[in-house]
Parts: C-alpha cells; sequence; structure tokens
C-alpha cells in the first residue's frame, strides 16, 4: 500500500514546480520542461498500478514511460545545446568523445527499439535496467559537457544538478538495498521500521532529482 501511495510524489512534484515556476516569472513552463513533468505524472500513475496488481502489463506500462521520460531528456537537451560538440571546446580529446555521442545518438531509436521489443518477449529485466541507463547517460553527459565547458554555467551554478546527481544516487541505493532484503526475504513487515519505507524512498527520490534536473535546465 505505501509503494502504492508514495507514487503521489511523481505528481507533487512537478505540479509544485509548476505553481512556483508561474508565481516566479508569471509565465507557464516552456513546452519541453512541461512536456517531461506530464510523463512523470504518467509514470506516477503507471507505477500506482503496478504496485497494487503486481502484472507484467502494469509493470510494463511503468518501465515504458520510463523509457518515454529519458526521451523527454534527451529531447530537452538536443534543445537546449543541440549536439554537444567541438564548439565547447578545441580539444581533440573532446572531440573524438563528442563524436562518440554523436554516434550513440545516431543509433538511438534502434537500440531503445529493439531493446524494449526483446524485453517484452523475454521479461528478462537486465535488458530493461541497460535499455533506461544508455538513455538516461546521453542527457546526462550532454548536461555536465556543457555546465563544465560553457563559462555561462559560473552564472546560474550547478546546486540542482548535484543535488540531482546525488539524490538519484542515494534513491538507487534504498532500491537495490531493498531488492536485496525481498530476494533474501527479509523485508521488514512493521510500519514503523525505517526499513519498511525503502521503496517508498526511491520514488520520492526520483521524483525529486527529476524535478531538480528540470530546474537545472530552466535555469540555465
Amino acid at each position: 500500500m505505501t509503494n502504492s501511495l508514495s507514487n503521489i510524489a511523481y505528481w507533487i512534484f512537478p505540479i509544485v514546480q509548476t505553481i512556483l515556476y508561474y508565481n516566479r516569472r508569471n509565465v507557464l513552463i516552456p513546452v519541453m520542461y512541461c512536456r517531461s513533468n506530464a510523463v512523470l505524472i504518467g509514470v506516477g500513475i503507471a507505477s500506482a498500478l503496478f504496485h497494487s496488481q503486481n502484472t507484467f502489463s502494469s509493470q510494463l506500462a511503468d518501465e515504458l514511460g520510463m523509457s518515454l521520460l529519458a526521451y523527454t531528456y534527451l529531447l530537452i537537451t538536443n534543445s537546449k545545446y543541440n549536439i554537444v560538440s567541438a564548439s565547447y571546446d578545441n580539444n581533440n580529446n573532446d572531440n573524438n568523445n563528442d563524436n562518440i555521442i554523436v554516434y550513440w545518438k545516431k543509433w538511438y531509436p534502434y537500440i531503445v527499439s529493439s531493446n524494449l521489443l526483446l524485453y517484452t518477449q523475454t521479461k528478462w529485466f537486465p535488458i530493461f535496467v541497460a535499455t533506461f541507463l544508455y538513455q538516461l547517460s546521453i542527457p546526462v553527459y550532454d548536461t555536465m559537457i556543457y555546465a563544465y565547458k560553457n563559462k555561462k554555467y559560473k552564472q546560474y551554478g550547478t546546486t540542482y544538478l548535484y543535488t540531482a546527481i546525488i539524490v538519484i544516487i542515494l534513491s538507487k541505493s534504498c532500491w537495490i538495498y531493498e531488492r536485496y532484503l525481498y530476494e533474501m526475504g527479509a523485508c521488514p513487515t512493521n510500519m514503523f521500521h525505517f526499513l519498511f519505507y525503502l521503496h517508498s524512498f526511491w520514488h520520492i527520490g526520483t521524483a525529486l532529482s527529476h524535478t531538480c534536473l528540470i530546474q537545472h535546465w530552466m535555469d540555465e
């Protein structure tokens, strides 16, 4: 029940962010950020269904929503930075790294679609995990490169970016440990036990991390 209820974080954070953005600037959040927040709300709905029904179809809806969310991140970074390239730095090593990212992006739709199709047929979870991490790696790389090679980052800082990264690492740690306890048959059943809420921390943390990442992009 708590795992289903904690999905409300995926609704609260983007809604509050939208309200605060409007109050501060008297304009609505730009479409590309609003689209990403809307997908996060959809992920929250699908995740709540999955934790209440525990079927593969509801799990798939949750995971496809996550994949779509990662795709909205790519759309944001492509729009903001175009393709991170030698324009930021004339160093040859950096150019080679940028060419690798360009190559990754070129094959992005084929890799993602084929992997997700394979996952739906095999139901082997590591396939989805690898695909999702691949999807996240490109926009995160673009963001990090821009933040550290473009002089403008000094004007707005990287507090939200650092926070997003730290929070997602801590949240993933909660998820991993919760899975370990589940596999060992040692999940606490006492609602007053701290470890009882590990998966809820994962939901809240990922929602917060998303919000911080969006805020970083909006403040650039």
